[in-house]
């Protein structure tokens, strides 16, 4: 699906990212901020990638895989009967049978792009390099599976690299990379608007699985505390949950540097995660924009804590706000990346 976005003349950005599909056909188009950002200052043109069959079929090969998770964390048993070696294999060539081919489809469109940006679709782009112009891809998920990106997706032939979480700058780099650098989640600030009402003493919107660290976590949690909302939501509704917490609590599945962490701030709440997250000392200063936590005992005592001392918690909180405000919206990570290509960054609005 071909889309254009925004009306400024210079520089002009081909986009592509990914849709939700059932078998080749779209069933949803997957929200992304990024492009949003790029459609605000760019001339844009955005190219969804809808999967196909053999995609789906690798999915499920990658999904039996754990992605690289511990089987725990999926709250089965683990698939030792599986031949994961043939399932990989398999998995494997089933990606190599696809190849997008974006010159041709974007060639009778009359759109000349100064930058091709590629959202971690889940498919390699034939010919990446005949575009002429500068190429990006952004890693979303390192920390869940590496080989796939280069197996697939095969990012090694794009000049410029992008990865979500920084320990892992280094390995796409020594595995062939040009380019890399470290661009990690941020947020929309159209999520978060809207009057703050403190109805919930402690929150948690997004995935966990029996098992794993998180769901202990948040089962201590709700042990402890009474008024405790945990839950899946959409990303409107996940912003209102936020606008409506004192606390939002948070636990990386793999130490990554979950976009959570920008989104608890965003909406005023007073974010607790756990201290070891890849690069959060690099971004945000704790006990100034965030509270940290290692242990259990710790992270239960800073919550009480918190919630009997409103005026120091809603003093992190708005700290925490101004910062992810000030320097962590998709639009500044859209102009972080034109910089680091060399191209001219539009003025901020």
């Amino acid at each position: 699906m071909l889309q254009r976005g925004g009306a400024q003349k210079v520089p002009s950005v081909l986009y592509v990212k990914p849709s939700l599909t059932n078998r080749g056909k779209v069933a949803l188009t997957w929200p992304d901020p990024l492009e949003k950002a790029f459609q605000e200052t760019c001339n844009t043109l955005t190219v969804t990638v809808s999967h196909g069959f053999i995609s789906s079929i690798r999915g499920k090969f990658i999904s039996w895989l754990g992605r690289g998770l511990p089987s725990d964390t999926r709250g089965g048993a683990a698939s030792e009967s599986i031949p994961l070696n043939l399932l990989k294999r398999l998995s494997n060539f089933a990606g190599r049978l696809e190849r997008i081919d974006l010159l041709a489809l974007v060639k009778n469109t009359g759109f000349s792009p100064d930058l091709v940006f590629v959202n971690d679709i889940d498919v390699a782009i034939r010919d990446i390099g005949k575009f002429g112009v500068p190429t990006c891809f952004w890693v979303n998920d390192p920390h869940i599976s590496v080989d796939r990106y280069f197996d697939l997706q095969r990012v090694q032939d794009y000049d410029y690299v992008f990865v979500s979480q920084k320990s892992f700058v280094d390995t796409f780099r020594k595995r062939g990379c040009k380019n890399v650098s470290w661009l990690p989640f941020a947020v929309d600030p159209a999520y978060f608007k809207g009057e703050r009402k403190e109805v919930y003493d402690i929150s948690f919107v997004g995935k966990a699985y029996p098992g794993h660290r998180r769901y202990e976590v948040l089962r201590l949690v709700k042990e402890n505390f009474g008024n405790v909302y945990v839950g899946r939501e959409r990303q409107y509704d996940m912003g209102k949950i936020y606008l409506s917490s004192k606390i939002v609590v948070n636990r990386s599945l793999r130490r990554d540097l979950n976009v959570r962490i920008f989104e608890a701030m965003a909406a005023g709440a007073m974010l607790i995660t756990n201290r070891d997250a890849d690069g959060l000392n690099e971004l945000f200063e704790e006990n100034i924009h965030l509270v940290c936590y290692e242990s259990k005992d710790e992270l239960i005592s800073k919550i009480r804590y918190f919630l009997e001392h409103d005026e120091e918690r809603r003093e992190i909180a708005r700290k925490g706000h101004e910062e992810v405000m000030a320097k962590h919206t998709y639009q500044v990570r859209s102009r972080e990346v034109l910089r680091r290509v060399g191209l001219k960054t539009p003025a901020a609005s």
